[in-house]
């Protein structure tokens, strides 16, 4: 269950946050950088958040950590949490948004829906990456399936 803090249970809340439990006796600046980003989440959403704002939530991660936080924000914004992000990930920001804006030195460079820039993807990531579309994708562990 997801804490509220008027003293009402959310729910089950999504998948992903049972590993935190086994380190609820932790510091929080003991945990991990993963850890940190899932207790970050969960403290956002055990206040009843109608709206997320996410800076660089996978930067530094490892994969399977990235994958899980990208599924628990998936879950969320289909529950009807609004989320307003960012990220360098072409591919996690793609598969996540509704509507993306690409910015390059300040400036939006192109914009459209998730489903429309996906079949652009080399495109933005030459525009981002300065011609290494490679940069812009997963880092190619099978686990991730990209």
């Amino acid at each position: 269950m997801i804490p509220h803090p008027r003293g009402r249970a959310r729910g089950p809340g999504p998948r992903g946050f049972e590993s935190l439990a086994a380190l609820r006796d932790r510091q929080a600046g003991l945990l991990s950088g993963g850890e940190q980003q899932f207790l970050a989440l969960l403290c956002a959403l055990s206040l009843d958040a109608r709206l997320l704002l996410i800076d660089e939530m996978t930067m530094g991660l490892a994969p399977l950590v990235a994958r899980g936080l990208v599924d628990i924000v998936k879950e969320v914004a289909a529950e009807g949490v609004a989320v307003l992000f960012v990220e360098r990930h072409l591919h996690i920001a793609l598969e996540l948004c509704d509507r993306a804006h690409v910015l390059s030195h300040g400036e939006c460079v192109r914009e459209g829906s998730g489903p429309e820039l996906r079949l652009r993807i080399d495109e933005l990531a030459s525009l981002y990456f300065a011609g290494d579309p490679a940069l812009g994708r997963w880092s190619g562990d099978p686990a991730l399936g990209r």
